[in-house]
């Protein structure tokens, strides 16, 4: 099967429901392994009104139409073309961004992306990402075992004890990925960050607490550029910053990790206390729209996740993994 034939074979499953594109790379990727994941550009089969050169789809092109309509609903073609060429006509612009419906036209199935397209979870696939990630390992250790570390290791919050407080900040950046693996000394680094810490703990943690569930909002910029401001050692650390808090408060603060951007559509987001914000925006869309995925995931869990924010955690890193 050509690149186009996967595309349409998985979206044949899905006619009359919203997907979006980077749902549909995941579903290739997972339906053909060894197909290269450059070559699925699952945009081509999604109507967007500012594709001037034509279809790029010869699936969608025999179709008579897009496969995904303007509304984001798979529907192999019937809305036709509208104005766009059934024919590729090189122009130097190929592909724009995918509709975004109105509002209202939003069904509860569905979340809001940074790309304007929709991220659907079926509970089937929720509750497969999350065994997935409870059966993996990180750096030759269970994915459950240290996310319970963790969990226990802040479970008091964050120590006024120096010691402790570096050691707490220390597990962070060094078995939790908080810092690159190429970076120098991570416990001289925790050591710093520690001493900017240190001196605003009390407030730090009074703002953390204070801090209102994420499914009820999401935290406001100043908010969260002071959370942020003691991470910034010999550089600025905004990873670090995000698991430590989520640690602190993993019903505010979900996990800033490089895989859980790209189904959310943000896979080139800088990485800040602005970036993280826009970040838990998306996130919160997701959380929202996908309780029925949320719920078959919980009982995948078997009580490991602390929160609904962790589940989509787990989902968001096992879905962006397919997605390389």
């Amino acid at each position: 099967m050509n690149i186009y034939q996967k595309r349409h074979a998985v979206l044949a499953r899905h006619v009359g429901k919203w997907i979006a594109p980077a749902q549909l790379k995941a579903e290739v990727l997972r339906t053909f392994p060894g197909t290269n994941p450059s070559s699925v550009n699952s945009a081509d089969c999604f109507y967007t009104a500012t594709k001037s050169a034509g279809c790029t789809c010869g699936e969608c092109t025999k179709l008579g139409g897009f496969a995904v309509n303007r509304d984001g609903i798979v529907d192999m073609g019937t809305s036709g073309f509208g104005e766009i060429s059934p024919n590729y006509i090189p122009s130097g612009s190929t592909r724009g961004s995918p509709y975004s419906p109105a509002t209202g036209a939003i069904p509860v199935q569905a979340a809001v992306s940074v790309a304007g397209a929709f991220l659907r979870i079926s509970p089937d696939d929720a509750a497969e990402y999350v065994r997935e990630y409870n059966l993996s390992s990180y750096r030759g250790r269970s994915n459950t075992a240290l996310d319970r570390e963790a969990y226990a290791l802040f479970r008091g919050g964050i120590s006024r004890d120096a010691p402790r407080m570096i050691e707490q900040i220390a597990f962070v950046g060094e078995q939790y990925g908080g810092a690159q693996e190429r970076f120098g000394s991570i416990q001289a680094e925790a050591a710093l960050l520690a001493s900017n810490l240190h001196p605003i703990l009390d407030e730090w943690l009074k703002v953390a607490r204070e801090a209102k569930p994420l499914c009820e909002r999401v935290p406001d910029q100043v908010t969260l550029d002071f959370l942020f401001s003691p991470f910034a050692g010999t550089k600025q650390w905004p990873v670090w910053a995000s698991k430590t808090l989520h640690f602190v408060r993993p019903d505010v603060f979900p996990i800033l990790d490089s895989n859980a951007k790209k189904p959310l559509g943000m896979k080139n987001l800088v990485n800040s206390s602005v970036g993280y914000r826009q970040f838990c925006s998306s996130f919160r869309d997701v959380l929202l729209a996908n309780r029925d995925a949320l719920t078959s995931a919980r009982t995948a869990d078997g009580d490991e996740s602390p929160t609904d924010l962790k589940l989509l955690d787990k989902i968001l890193f096992e879905l962006g993994l397919r997605m390389k």
